[in-house]
């Protein structure tokens, strides 16, 4: 047992109790025995001494125990486990049959904690009760099942399928919704469940080579149950496993343990014996395989793995001796140096001197799908902020050099309407003055003025006609004539 004290508060302190998973645990099913001595039996997972077990029945009644050799749960196991107090996560779906009302029920439950080496019901409790399907998950996973009801039942349709995603997370105690009335035959999931959860937070704790939810060790990231966990080792291999708390990594054999991203290149450096030289190489893992290690780099007698990333752009520093004998080091960035190829590819010769050592200049893990989404929302925030400056500053512009080229000798105007401006907040502040301008009601008036004199003088035009057309037009005799003939 290792003892981690975290400190809690001022004067409270909480002592957590960790153990290294070093025991193997077995059950048989049929029988209803499990334990760590039952090697013959078939194995379930890897455990402590002082770990908790469950171990669910078909009739479903369940219990919690200790771990030890050999402990008998009842014949007709349908589960066994690996008991977490307090983790919520983990969700247990399950149609069971009600043995007096035979009425077939569904629920979703989960179990925090209970008394060691009590039985508890899954179903209401009833005399003839059992289990019809079940399924364990460890984050809150809703599957999909079809539903074949019995040829005798009454009902038209034979079959119908349920999401248990529409059904909420409730306690261990609860009865259920009822599913249907009609005796079912069979039960099969038709389509794989997905978390209705959001992603855990999942640790990794060196000192013990455990992941946890409890925020101790290195953080990985946020975990749906579809992602999956890589491991580079320092023989040169990788892997991939799924992100269940009961696995285990060797701190001491592990070159870095991160949140699998598949389209994130692996960047390495490795020295081959057989060519005598070192090498780079930069690949993506094809593999889907989970809990096997592949070897990505010689395996000849020798050969080494010198460093690892996935660091985006990755640099190096290493050192040789040249021609002369001199130390020469040199600085390399590995994404430019060579291209991502297949993971088995060997890569490119790092230097055709001796390499006396390697170093690793940028941080040995990524961020590879966390910092893209980071530099989007800034630029959101950023690109709402520049519009909305750019907006203010285009319309001042546009009303103060409106307002300076249509009213440029009038300094009072321009001044009353900056401030009638912003009350109303016109488009075009400046077409008001535009339509009364001071010239153009002057002008009909003076044309009319002018007209007037010529209307009035009218007749004497017309006698001066009168005179031109006799061609004497300064004769006296003439014009006292025509005013004669004006008299009659």
């Amino acid at each position: 047992k290792t003892y981690h004290l975290q400190e809690m508060g001022r004067d409270t302190i909480e002592a957590n109790v960790v153990a290294v998973a070093n025991e193997k645990l077995y059950a048989n099913f049929a029988e209803g025995f499990v334990g760590i001595g039952l090697k013959k039996d078939e194995y379930i997972c890897d455990c402590s001494n002082i770990d908790d077990v469950i171990a669910f029945r078909k009739d479903g009644k369940y219990m919690i125990s200790k771990v030890s050799d050999k402990s008998f749960f009842g014949k007709d196991l349908i589960h066994v486990d690996v008991f977490r107090k307090n983790d919520d996560r983990k969700v247990y779906n399950v149609v069971y049959l009600d043995g007096k009302t035979k009425l077939t029920f569904v629920k979703r439950f989960n179990v925090l904690s209970i008394i060691r080496d009590k039985e508890y019901d899954v179903t209401i409790g009833t005399p003839g009760s059992k289990i019809l399907y079940f399924t364990a998950n460890y984050n809150s996973e809703a599957e999909k099942i079809g539903v074949h009801l019995s040829t005798l039942a009454k009902a038209k349709k034979k079959f119908f399928e349920y999401d248990f995603a529409e059904l909420s997370i409730k306690g261990r105690n609860s009865r259920g919704n009822t599913l249907t009335r009609h005796p079912v035959r069979k039960i099969e999931q038709t389509e794989k469940g997905v978390s209705t959860e959001k992603g855990r937070e999942i640790y990794y704790e060196i000192e013990i080579g455990r992941l946890n939810t409890d925020g101790r060790g290195e953080f990985l990231g946020l975990f749906t149950s579809e992602d999956k966990i890589l491991a580079i080792y320092n023989d040169g291999s990788y892997e991939l496993t799924d992100n269940e708390l009961t696995n285990k990594y060797d701190g001491k054999e592990l070159v870095l343990i991160q949140k699998f991203h598949p389209q994130q290149p692996i960047n390495a450096v490795h020295y081959d014996p057989e060519a005598k030289a070192t090498f780079v190489k930069r690949f993506k893992i094809e593999t889907s395989t989970l809990n096997r290690r592949f070897i990505f780099i010689s395996e000849g007698r020798g050969a080494k793995l010198l460093l690892a990333s996935t660091f985006e752009n990755p640099e190096i520093e290493f050192s040789y001796k040249n021609g002369r004998g001199v130390k020469v080091s040199e600085t390399l960035a590995l994404s430019s140096f060579i291209d991502v190829k297949g993971w088995k590819a060997n890569g490119n010769k790092l230097s055709a001197e001796k390499i006396l050592s390697t170093k690793l200049l940028t941080p040995i893990k990524g961020d590879f799908g966390a910092k893209p989404k980071e530099v989007n929302s800034n630029d959101d925030d950023s690109s709402d902020d520049v519009d909305i400056e750019t907006d203010i500053d285009i319309d001042t512009e546009i009303e103060d050099s409106t307002i300076e080229t249509d009213i440029p000798e009038s300094e009072e105007v321009l001044e009353e309407v900056k401030e009638e401006a912003p009350k109303e907040k016109p488009k075009f502040p400046t077409l008001e003055p535009k339509k009364v301008p001071p010239t153009t009601p002057t002008l009909p008036k003076e044309e009319k003025e002018e007209i007037k004199p010529v209307k009035e003088k009218f007749p004497e035009i017309k006698m001066t006609i009168t005179d031109t057309r006799t061609k004497k037009p300064e004769d006296d005799a003439d014009t006292l004539g025509q005013k004669s003939l004006f008299d009659l």
